[in-house]
C-alpha cells in the first residue's frame, strides 16, 4: 500500500534527517508551533508561504526554534537595535552559516549580513557596536558576526556574482 507524500515526509522529518539546504523539503518536516499558528492563522504551511511569497517568514520561523534560548534573543536584541537605530534605511537582515543551516555548535557565531542604506563608515562601525551590544546583554555572551554593506555594495557584490553572495542566497534566512 503507498503512502501519502505528507506521510513519507512527515517520516523522514522524525527520523532525524536534519534539514538539507538543497532540498527545500526540510520545510515540511516541522509544523508550526500553536503560537506561529496563532500569529499568522491556521493551516498556514510551507506551501502557503511559498504560494504567497512568505516563504522567509515561515523558513525563520522554523530556523527560530533551532537556535538556543540565548541565541534567539540576541538576535532578537540585534534586529530591533537595527531598526531603532535605523529605520526603514535598513533593507535586509540575514542569519546565514551555520546557524541558519543547522550544523551548528556550541561555540558557533551567528552570522549576519545588514544591508542599509547610504552606510557610511561611522554607521557600519555602529553595526559592529550594536552587535557587541546585543550579544553581551543576556546571561551568556553571543557572538553575532554582522556583515554590514550599504544597499550599493550588496548589489555589486551581487552584479558581481561572489561566492560569499552565492552561498548567503543559497543558506541565508532573512530575520
Amino acid at each position: 500500500m503507498s503512502r501519502s507524500k505528507s506521510a513519507q515526509t512527515r517520516d523522514r522529518g522524525q527520523a532525524g534527517q536534519g534539514r538539507d539546504r538543497q532540498n527545500p523539503s526540510f520545510l515540511r518536516q516541522e509544523r508550526p508551533t500553536n503560537e506561529f499558528e496563532t500569529n499568522v492563522g491556521p493551516g498556514h504551511g510551507p506551501d502557503y508561504f511559498a504560494a504567497s511569497g512568505r516563504a522567509a517568514a515561515y523558513t525563520w520561523a522554523v530556523v527560530r526554534r533551532s537556535l538556543s534560548p540565548g541565541i534567539r534573543a540576541a538576535l532578537d536584541r540585534f534586529r530591533e537595535d537595527l531598526v531603532t537605530r535605523f529605520g526603514s534605511r535598513l533593507r535586509e537582515l540575514v542569519l546565514y552559516g551555520s546557524q541558519a543551516r543547522g550544523d551548528a555548535t556550541d561555540d558557533s557565531d551567528a552570522d549576519t549580513l545588514v544591508v542599509i542604506d547610504a552606510l557610511d563608515e561611522d554607521e557600519r562601525r555602529e553595526v559592529f557596536d550594536l552587535s557587541w551590544r546585543a550579544g553581551n546583554s543576556g546571561a551568556d555572551y553571543v557572538v553575532i558576526s554582522p556583515l554590514p554593506f550599504s544597499t550599493t555594495q550588496a548589489a555589486d557584490l551581487r552584479a558581481r556574482e561572489r561566492r560569499l553572495m552565492a552561498e548567503i542566497a543559497r543558506d541565508g534566512v532573512p530575520f
